[in-house]
């Protein structure tokens, strides 16, 4: 747990700099939830089922979403449902008071996936 809270601290932090998570990051990310053993089969092929429909979303509406949130929360999903479920409502909790209160319409996204990750935990 602690490990994956320090990657997404790393990975929120570059997306508050630059609006994007590189690549390595989230490959890092992906690297630590499976050799942890922390994830299933079906998990796994629920977690690539959702990101395929992601792409096929995104391709076919244009979306504005990020991909590396969506591949974060697709790894988070390995960890289990309750993991991801709580994640995203802490997330986007957070996000909407801060979005709400800066007024902002574009937020770096991450930084919430890694509050709502530390919540999640508490």
């Amino acid at each position: 747990m602690m490990t994956t809270q320090l990657i997404l601290f790393f990975m929120a932090i570059e997306d508050i700099r630059t609006m994007q998570v590189s690549e390595v990051y989230q490959i890092v990310l992906l690297g630590w939830v499976l050799l942890s053993g922390q994830g299933s089969i079906v998990l796994l092929l629920l977690s690539a089922l959702v990101y395929g429909s992601y792409l096929l979303i995104r391709k076919k509406f244009n979306t504005k979403i990020g991909g590396a949130d969506v591949k974060i929360f697709c790894i988070l999903l390995l960890l289990g449902f309750k993991v991801v479920i709580l994640t995203a409502f802490w997330a986007s909790l957070t996000g909407l008071i801060y979005s709400l209160v800066t007024h902002n319409k574009k937020i770096p996204f991450v930084p919430f996936i890694w509050i709502g990750y530390c919540l999640a935990f508490i």
